[in-house]
């Protein structure tokens, strides 16, 4: 496994994780338990720390000393999955700004707060797809 692969791999890992937080921080606000028991407010530091860790080395290490950080083909690779991240994007935020009515009604209102996490959410869901564009095309040979 390559560094492209590897890079997609912990990007897929560590989206998934902030995520999780985040909800799980929504959901405590949600319940009027904040701030979050003191078990949460040791444990999500922690573990982002020993994601990152992990991350971090184990991106530095490579196959072999003569592998190179990034040929012609991995150039492609990244091209190709930019291309599929940018033009899922756009349906992706179309579909999202259509979506409030259904869930509050015309009248309803959506708070202003929410606006910025539904935005970092759907940019997490385009680097999901980008990373996944980049292991399918690994998977198939491209």
């Amino acid at each position: 496994m390559n560094l492209t692969e590897k890079s997609a791999w912990y990007n897929i890992a560590a989206v998934i994780f902030g995520n999780l937080v985040v909800f799980y921080l929504i959901f405590q606000l949600g319940m009027r338990k904040m701030p979050p028991p003191r078990i949460a407010a040791y444990i999500i530091p922690l573990s982002a720390v020993i994601l990152v860790s992990i991350i971090l080395l184990s991106l530095r290490k490579k196959q072999s000393p003569n592998e190179p950080d990034s040929d012609e083909r991995d150039k492609q690779i990244y091209h190709r999955a930019v291309l599929v991240a940018f033009f899922s994007a756009i349906p992706i935020f179309l579909l999202a700004s259509a979506a409030p009515p259904l869930f509050v009604g015309i009248d309803g209102y959506v708070p202003v707060w929410s606006l910025p996490l539904v935005t970092l959410f759907l940019f997490s869901v385009v680097l999901i797809i980008y990373s996944v564009a980049i292991l399918f095309q690994y998977k198939l040979g491209r």
